[in-house]
């Protein structure tokens, strides 16, 4: 595993995603946990809600990933030059800056969502 350690603990090399799919299966297993010792009556819908909001919430809270950066880069070249543009032929500080610009769209809309998987 090079992303964790052998028995389950993170050991900071972890992606945003991956995390996030952590604190889902956490909470989802304590869920199911309190069920099967008859602590609590958690529904199908219950359990979802805490996965997604979770989830979520730890996608809204941390910087966005170098890839999504890329992605949302390129579709504002593509957006402004047609989808015909050659993003790799693209100006170093035209990168730079539209680099910057989907870093910021994207730290701006992430919290966002974090509300709405809340339900």
């Amino acid at each position: 595993m090079s992303n964790s350690t052998n028995n389950g603990i993170s050991d900071g090399t972890s992606t945003p995603w991956q995390r996030a799919v952590e604190d889902g299966a956490d909470a989802l297993g304590d869920m199911m946990i309190e069920l099967a010792d008859g602590r609590a009556e958690h529904t199908p819908d219950d359990m979802a809600a805490a996965v997604l909001a979770l989830g979520i919430g730890r996608l809204a809270t941390e910087p966005p990933e170098p890839a999504r950066v890329t992605a949302a880069a390129k579709a504002l070249f593509h957006a402004l030059h047609g989808v015909e543009a050659d993003w790799p032929a693209a100006e170093p500080a035209q990168r730079r800056f539209l680099e910057d610009t989907a870093r910021a769209m994207l730290a701006a809309a992430d919290p966002l969502l974090a509300p709405v998987a809340a339900g």
